[in-house]
Parts: structure tokens; sequence; C-alpha cells
């Protein structure tokens, strides 16, 4: 029998691609044992002959490939955020520029102070500070911003813990004042860069440091609208007007904050100059300004850095048929990337095949096609599996959650780990009865009023420890450690993330929530398989799928009755809720598209059964 790297039976003796005609194991030997006639092969091609003692191995060819792909994919993201810091350089440039123009203004003499700012725009001065400070922002955003702020994986807001991000606070700090320093002396605002309005100067742009990195957003996200021209990008981020209001919002926040640590700390050391200084039209003008400019640019630089960096890439999809030596482009299949252990190559995997099933005709077909020689359907196989795969990994995680909740205690996901509750005195089995192991967890920590579960409870366990009453100052401390802790999640963003891309197939948008939910993926193309499958290789494997995606609506089901009586956050819950949202979306469209009779041919069991009617409104 032949293995699957031969051709079936009535199959041609040579394939034809791209013009040259290449040779197939039938040409290589025959039956009898004869020799054929050497082969006509193409340099193009690049085909190498193996010796029959030295076969090939298909792990380490495997792995190899795995490796290339990952370095170029690691070389365009690394030139990608190069474009983007020189384009954030570019654009911090013209925002200075717009600031030394603006301080050159006088309201005494508008006209006069009007064309010699103009002019000195197109000084010598000038044009050797616009370079010093856009070098210095590139180099500042393209090794230390970028890398330790952008990530696929990370959370609404940066850690307060994480001492690389303190070091790109300070370095960012210590640029806006540099800058902010020169652009007062290379104008006619010298006169505010000594003394108590350089201290309040300072205090500002410390402020608007802290607010432009702690509460920004740095996650790496697509686009949930078709992307303009780079220019219409740009003309589009400058008339925001949502954004020029929130950021003038926050550096009169800045400002406010600044001058209240300006009374308080500039009086033993200015005196009586930093109050008069405080109402002074110019300097809070020139703080405004400054502060202004500084947390629009590294909002334009986010922007940039997610339309430049983040631009979808269209993986190739598997030929029908094996080639011996394969070019680079030819084994960046979306097959191998999408499971990829990169998380923000596989992200960019499973966002392009949400563009495979939704938009993409030609490609949706190749992934109900039967690969040759052996007829096999190994793209959609392939897709399938990764998609259930992650669905899987997500719902094995919910199952230990509720595991941890029953138990008393649950552990959330976040960046720098994970954290437990309080309710781990209840996981004991000897603290409880066993029928309170089913109730509530506050049902649990009620006190039977039973003479007999009295008179165990005090000859058995020990006797209950009064919590001790709060005070003022433990409230205080954990406020702080409240705003200063890491976002938890039940589920993380990039988990949930890839699961909505994974099942989803409508689009919902919660400004909320910073998690991008995409137009379609799996229900998407098990949809359109119902008009562009001609072989049925998606009816045949429905049954796992659908079984999978039911599970997963069961775990969350399951850990939400078992975190009812939990007194826990619900923003933890975000990404678990979204999901069962989408979930609930992309069966009742399967319902819609085939029928009740597709899941009266699987092999269900009567509780999913169940399950499906009241999920499906259509049901």
């Amino acid at each position: 029998m032949w293995s699957d790297s031969s051709p079936p039976s009535g199959a041609s003796t040579s394939l034809l691609h791209n013009g040259v005609e290449t040779s197939t194991p039938f040409q290589q030997h025959s039956l009898s044992g004869r020799r054929t006639a050497p082969i006509r092969k193409d340099d193009s091609l690049s085909f190498s002959r193996t010796p029959a003692h030295l076969p090939l191995s298909s792990t380490s060819q495997s792995a190899s490939m795995v490796d290339q792909i990952q370095q170029w994919f690691d070389s365009l993201i690394s030139s990608r955020s190069v474009i983007a810091a020189r384009a954030g350089a570019v654009v911090s440039c013209l925002i200075f520029s717009s600031a030394f123009f603006l301080l050159q203004l006088s309201i005494y003499s508008p006209i006069h102070s009007f064309y010699e700012a103009v002019w000195s725009l197109f000084s010598l001065r000038f044009i050797l500070l616009f370079c010093i400070h856009g070098s210095i922002f590139f180099s500042l955003v393209t090794f230390f911003f970028y890398p330790v702020l952008f990530k696929v994986d990370q959370v609404r807001r940066v850690s307060y813990l994480n001492p690389m991000v303190w070091a790109v606070v300070a370095l960012l700090a210590l640029d806006s004042i540099v800058s902010t320093v020169l652009l007062l002396y290379s104008s006619k605002s010298a006169y505010l860069a000594n003394g108590f309005p350089l201290f309040y100067l300072t205090l500002s742009l410390l402020s608007s440091t802290f607010q432009s990195i702690f509460d920004n957003d740095f996650q790496l996200t697509f686009s949930q609208h078709q992307k303009p021209k780079m220019l219409n990008f740009l003309l589009s981020l400058v008339l925001d007007a949502d954004m020029a209001v929130q950021t003038s919002y926050t550096a009169l926040k800045c400002m406010g904050s600044s001058m209240a640590f300006g009374l308080l700390l500039g009086t033993p050391l200015y005196g009586i100059r930093s109050v008069v200084c405080l109402v002074f039209p110019s300097l809070l003008l020139t703080v405004f300004c400054v502060s202004f400019m500084q947390l629009i640019a590294i909002r334009f630089f986010i922007s940039i850095v997610r339309y430049i960096v983040m631009e979808p890439i269209t993986f190739n999809m598997p030929l029908p048929y094996q080639i011996h030596s394969p070019t680079s482009e030819q084994m960046r299949t979306i097959n191998r990337v999408v499971e990829a252990r990169d998380p923000l190559l596989k992200y960019f995997a499973f966002f392009d095949l949400r563009r495979v099933a939704l938009t993409d005709s030609a490609r949706r077909k190749e992934v109900f096609s039967l690969s040759q020689p052996g007829g096999h359907a190994r793209n959609w196989a392939t897709l399938s599996t990764a998609c259930v795969n992650v669905i899987k990994q997500v719902q094995l995680h919910l199952d230990e959650q509720s595991g941890r909740l029953f138990g008393g205690s649950i552990a959330v996901d976040n960046v720098g780990g994970s954290a437990s509750g309080d309710a781990s005195d209840l996981s004991d089995p000897l603290k409880i009865d066993r029928e309170m192991l089913l109730m509530p967890v506050q049902a649990r920590r009620q006190v039977y009023t039973s003479p007999v579960y009295d008179r165990h409870r005090k000859a058995v366990l020990e006797a209950p420890k009064r919590a001790r009453p709060q005070t003022a100052w433990d409230k205080c401390v954990a406020k702080v450690s409240k705003v200063l802790s890491d976002e938890k999640y039940v589920v993380s963003p990039y988990d949930a993330n890839l699961v909505i891309l994974a099942i989803e197939s409508m689009l919902i948008s919660l400004s909320d929530i910073r998690l991008f939910i995409p137009f379609a993926g799996l229900s998407m193309l098990i949809v359109y398989s119902y008009d562009e499958d001609r072989y049925g290789v998606v009816q045949k494997s429905l049954e796992p799928i659908i079984g999978q995606m039911l599970e997963l609506i069961k775990s969350i089901d399951t850990y939400f009755r078992s975190r009812a009586a939990a007194a826990y956050s619900d923003a933890m819950d975000t990404t678990v809720r979204n999901m069962d949202v989408a979930l609930f979306t992309a069966m009742d469209k399967i319902h819609v598209k085939f029928g009740p009779q597709l899941f009266k041919s699987l092999n269900l069991s009567p509780e999913q059964f169940r399950q499906i009617r009241s999920m499906c409104r259509s049901a």
C-alpha cells in the first residue's frame, strides 16, 4: 500500500507547477524494479536528492521550518517597530515645533510676534533643536519605550511594580525636562527656565509623564475598521476632537496636581514667590502647553504603533501537493503559524484566519479542499484542531477555577502571576460538614443552631477567631494596595481574545473593555461550508467541534454558579462574559444555517441537546 506521499490510483504521473513538469514517485521507481529515464528538473524549485541510507527526519524539518518562520516574523516586526519609531519621532518633532511657535506669540503685539515666530522656525538654532529632539525621542522609543510597554498579552494598565516601567518613566521625564528647558531658552520664555517656574514646570512634567504611562493602554490590538492611508490616518488623529478634549482634561489635572505639590514643597524653598507665580498667566499657559504636548505625543505614538506594527499579515495556504524543498515563502503557511508558540505570531495567525473565514473566498475554498496525493482534508483538520485546542485550554482553566471556588479560593490570571482569595479557610474538609460542600460560600459561613452541630464544633473544632475591626489606616492601606496592584482576570484578555477569534461571528463594540472582538472565526467557516464545502470535510468533523464548544459553555455556566456567592470583583469576569456571548451567538448562527437536522445527526448526549435548545433562539 502506498503512503500519503504517493498519489491515488488514476492520478497523473506528473504535476504541473508554475509551468514546470516535475516528477512523482511513480516516475522514480516502477513496480518491476526497472530503471527509469532521468528526471527533468528546474533549478528554481531547488530539488535535492536524499540518499536512501540517510532518511530525512520530519521532526527536525518541522523544527527548522518553525525557527525560520519565527526569525522572519521577528525581523518583520522589528522593521515595523523602527518605522513606527521614525514616524513617531517626526510627529513628536512637529508637536515640538507647534509648542515652539506658540511660545513665541505675545498678546501685546500679536502680528509682530506671529511674523517672528514664523521666521524663527527656519532659523539654524531651531533646526538644530528639531534634530536633537527627534533623535532623542527616536532612541528612547526604539530601545526602551516599545520593547517594555507594547505587548500583545498586555493588560489595559501597565504594572506599577515593574522596575523596567519605572525606568521608562524616568527616561521619558528626563527627556521632557531637557526638551522643555531647550524650548524655553530658544524662545522668548527664557525667564521661566529658572527658579520656582522651572520647579513648577518640572512637577507638571513629572505628573504628565506618570499619566501618559500609567493611564494609557499599550496593548497591541488590531483596528476594528478598515485602515486608511498613512496621511489620512495622521490627519484623522489631528482632527480627533475626542482625543484633544481628553488630553486637555488630563493636562489640566496634571496642572492641578503640580500646583498642589508646588504650594506644598515650593513654599518652604521659595517663600511667597511660589504663591505669586502660580497666578502668573504666562507660566500657567506654558505649563499647560508643555503638558499637553507630552500627553498628545504619547497618544499619537500609541496609535501610530498600532497602525504600522499591527498591520495584518496574509499567510499562504498550503499547496495541495508536497514540495521536497519549499522556499521560505511557501513554508509560511497559516497551518503552521496557528500553532506557533510566540503570542504575537499566533495572534496574527488567528486574525488572518478571521479574514479567511469572512472575506477571502479563494482561500476559504482551499480550506475546504482535499490535499493531493492522498485526498485528505489536511487544511481543515489543522485549522479546526488549532481552534479547538485554544477553546479546550480555556475550558480546562475555567474548570480549575470552578474547583477552586468550590473549595473556597480562586486563582486569577494577571501579568505578575496569580493571587488567591480570602476564603481558603473553607477549603479544609475538617472544618465543614459534607452536606455543606454543595452549598454557596455565604451559606457555609452561617452558624447552625443545631445542638448536635454545636457540640461537635465545641468538641472537635477550635474556637473561631474573631476578625479585628478595620481601622482607618487599614482602609487607607487597602485602597493604596488596590490601586498599585495589577489588573486581574480569571481568563487573561489574550487567551479570551484567541478564543473569540476562533469562535465568534459578529462584531461587538464595548467601549469599556480593552478586548478586540473580531467578525469571524471557526463558526463562520462552519457556516460558509454549507454552500462551499464540496467534499463534506466540515460536516464529518462537526461532532468534536460542537461538543467542545458546548463543554466550554458548560464550564462557563459552572464557573458563574460557583462564583455567584463569592465576594470578588466583577471586573475579573469581563473576558469570561464576552466569551459566553460569543459562544451563544456562534451556536445560534450555526443552528440557523444548518437547521435542527444537523444536531440530530450528530452523536450528542441528551444533555447537550437540551443545552442547544436553551441556547438557540431558533430552536
